[in-house]
């Protein structure tokens, strides 16, 4: 039985999910979901199907992506911050028979595979659709997956391909690990197409949790909902918690709020110290969402790190000949999941440097304590995580380079009080250009977060004898220039 379907069943007057100020029941929620998967299963009549989805933070977001999966479909969602050129790289080889799309975003690709598309208020409202004939087709979401984008740290963002089994383990391990269960409420406040965003509805679908969604993190809204009294629990980045405090003017939250999980980067231990509902969560979309978490009441060594595995995930330390290196001794982080995903689709190559006889490649440097917790020491040399966000440098150092008067550009992070880093280009220029022009030249290739936050113009980028670029002498340069 599709777990909503349960839950309709066995508490269908508890609250599922609050959007503004209209509240669903479980057996609102599960009619709504049931009836648009009827009408996506009038297009798919049971066959694979790839639906997608690009709108912003709302109820009929979430009613969407259930009704996708319950079809059985591949359920694919599409980061909104996108600009065309990011949409165009991305989705180069990525077809769909069904787009769902909100007012305030399209895709306008006419080259782009695709038989259907709506706006997702009239495909799930339109009184048209009431006509659909009931059709059963007994446990189709079984076969259905959901497909998250990376954030492109490595270049082109990568389709990572849960299936739903992966997706009920992590729902399921969670639920163990930081003990909610269907008498909490969680507030969602990170974007949907995001694995922090969408994993919080799918504890929803799997537990009977009830959600409070925001369509963004606003630390005003934020704090007159916890304020309300109505949350328990609620995810956020380290930034977004370090404005909600900042908000409050540092005073406590409230007693209402039992645990406040933290990922998308490194975080201050300070700010672990501060109070013991604040737990870091260590994950990744490969895994499902969380690898590692601190448990609820803790003690203050595992606060500050970055926890423990979930139930049912191992974590591995190795180094670079593949040995399993001891307590202690800091090596690339691996990981075997339940909840992981089986690979990136379009990419093989990828999938096999990633995935490997049942363990997961993280990329990221960090070692195991003696209790089991996982200390994170860095991440990838060339990843740069600003305000939970990743970002790959080969992109940008692409983009800048088909400026014409621009002869070499490298891209790097640095620490950055706010974002955790920011970014920061090296650019070697044929003849004289204002920083302004440099970013203007970005304006519309990249997102806003990915534009250098600092430049560095000069005569001639330092360089290693094999003539790579030298990024320690780089960040000396850019530090003096701070001074």
């Amino acid at each position: 039985m599709f777990p909503l379907d349960l839950h309709q069943s066995n508490q269908p007057n508890s609250p599922s999910l609050l959007w503004h100020d209209r509240q669903y029941d479980f057996f609102e929620i599960a009619e709504i979901i049931d009836n648009v998967s009827q009408r996506i299963l009038a297009f798919s009549q049971g066959h694979s199907f790839r639906v997608g989805i690009l709108s912003s933070s709302s109820d009929l977001y979430l009613i969407a992506v259930g009704a996708a999966l319950k079809s059985g479909c591949t359920t694919i969602l599409l980061p909104t911050y996108w600009t065309t050129e990011e949409q165009a790289r991305a989705l180069g080889d990525c077809p769909f028979d069904l787009i769902l799309f909100d007012e305030h975003n399209n895709l306008q690709f006419t080259e782009l595979e695709c038989e259907y598309r709506f706006k997702i208020d009239e495909f799930i409202f339109d009184a048209f659709w009431e006509q659909c004939q009931k059709t059963l087709y007994n446990n189709q979401y079984l076969a259905s997956s959901l497909v998250i984008f990376t954030s492109g740290s490595s270049g082109i963002p990568k389709r990572v391909v849960l299936p739903w089994q992966a997706l009920e383990a992590h729902a399921k391990m969670s639920e163990q690990h930081l003990l909610f269960s269907n008498t909490n409420r969680w507030l969602i406040t990170l974007p949907l197409f995001h694995i922090g965003g969408i994993s919080s509805f799918m504890k929803s679908m799997m537990t009977g949790l009830s959600l409070h969604l925001l369509d963004k993190f606003e630390a005003t809204e934020v704090n007159d909902v916890i304020e309300s009294g109505t949350i328990s629990h609620l995810s956020l980045v380290p930034t977004t918690l370090q404005r909600l405090l900042a908000f409050r003017n540092n005073q406590p939250l409230p007693d209402c709020v039992q645990l406040v999980l933290i990922g998308g980067g490194s975080i201050p231990t300070e700010l672990l110290e501060r109070d013991p509902r604040f737990v870091a969560s260590y994950g990744m979309s490969e895994a499902g969402s969380q690898i590692t978490t601190v448990p609820p009441n803790s003690e203050l060594s595992i606060r500050r790190s970055a926890g423990l595995p979930l139930p049912g995930v191992t974590v591995e330390i190795r180094n670079e000949s593949d040995e399993v290196l001891q307590p202690g001794f800091s090596g690339e982080i691996y990981v075997k999941s339940p909840a992981a995903a089986i690979g990136y689709e379009g990419n093989e190559l990828e999938s096999k440097k990633t995935f490997k006889d049942g363990w997961i490649r993280t990329g990221d440097l960090g070692y195991l304590t003696p209790q089991g917790t996982l200390i994170v020491a860095g991440r990838q040399v060339d990843r740069i995580v600003s305000g939970g966000e990743n970002i790959s440098p080969s992109e940008i150092e692409q983009i800048l380079m088909t400026n014409r008067l621009i002869r070499l550009a490298v891209v790097f992070g640095v620490p950055d009080k706010d974002w955790g880093e920011a970014v920061v280009a090296a650019i070697e220029l044929t003849q004289t250009q204002s920083i302004d022009d440099l970013k203007q030249f970005l304006h519309g290739k990249l997102s806003g977060f990915k534009i250098p936050k600092y430049w560095l113009l000069l005569d001639e980028i330092p360089t290693l004898p094999n003539g790579k670029p030298n990024r320690e002498r780089l960040f000396e340069i850019f530090t003096r220039s701070q001074l």
